[in-house]
């Protein structure tokens, strides 16, 4: 299990504003290691919620808390997914990553968690008690486009997502023949700024130079809405 405790800051971007802060950004960030070709790769997110949304609701009610698990993808041919347990209160969050086979990926889906009890992991013992208390089962599949950015210190890392799509099915995160439909305004781009204790000035003086709309809303909420 690999954790990880950071402050979060969401903000929603024009196409110029994105451009923009990129090519100052690329003056003295590095490119993610995960960049392929022009700096872009594909990530793509199954979420899970209970029976009655209590996830999507607590974030659409503005509780302090907000927790979310989804399954996350970079490759429909890897071998391996992500299950991920985020938690965030306010702009402190903490991410919780466990690795699955592609044949628990397909027991997940199909609402069979019990492998995750087998395990010698508190994280996968948690999210099974959670799981199948609360009847969880995938409710949305998502995928977009990333440009990300670091810088060693404060671990700072910063991701422009483009092209937020939501899938037309909840299963089948594995598939290569999902359909697509587009989430919000196709002329928009959700930045992340994501870091340990503090801001770096450069960063941080660009942030407030540029004229941007923060949101709470996430990726998970903007498609079930």
């Amino acid at each position: 299990m690999n954790t990880s405790l950071r402050k979060e800051i969401k903000y929603v971007l024009s196409l110029e504003q994105a451009l923009k802060l990129r090519r100052y950004l690329e003056q003295f960030l590095h490119k993610d290691e995960n960049s392929g070709e022009n700096g872009i790769y594909r990530i793509r997110s199954q979420y899970y919620d209970s029976m009655f949304d209590r996830d999507l609701q607590d974030n659409l009610d503005g509780v302090l808390e907000k927790r979310k698990i989804r399954i996350r993808i970079y490759d429909t041919s890897s071998e391996t997914a992500k299950l991920e347990y985020k938690c965030k209160s306010g702009s402190d969050g903490v991410k919780k990553v466990i690795t699955i086979s592609r044949d628990e990926v397909v027991m997940m889906e199909n609402g069979n968690y019990n492998f995750l009890s087998e395990r010698d992991d508190e994280l996968a013992i948690f999210l099974h008690q959670k799981m199948i208390s609360g009847i969880y089962r995938p409710k949305v599949i998502i995928e977009y486009e990333r440009v990300a950015f670091t810088y060693p210190v404060s671990n700072t890392r910063i991701t422009f997502d483009y092209n937020v799509k939501k899938a037309t099915s909840s299963i089948g995160i594995l598939s290569d023949d999902l359909s697509f439909l587009p989430v919000g305004c196709g002329d928009r781009v959700v930045l992340e700024i994501k870091y340990n204790d503090f801001l770096i000035e450069p960063i941080e003086r660009a942030v407030r130079d540029i004229n941007m709309m923060m949101t709470a809303n996430s990726k998970y909420s903007m498609s079930r809405l």
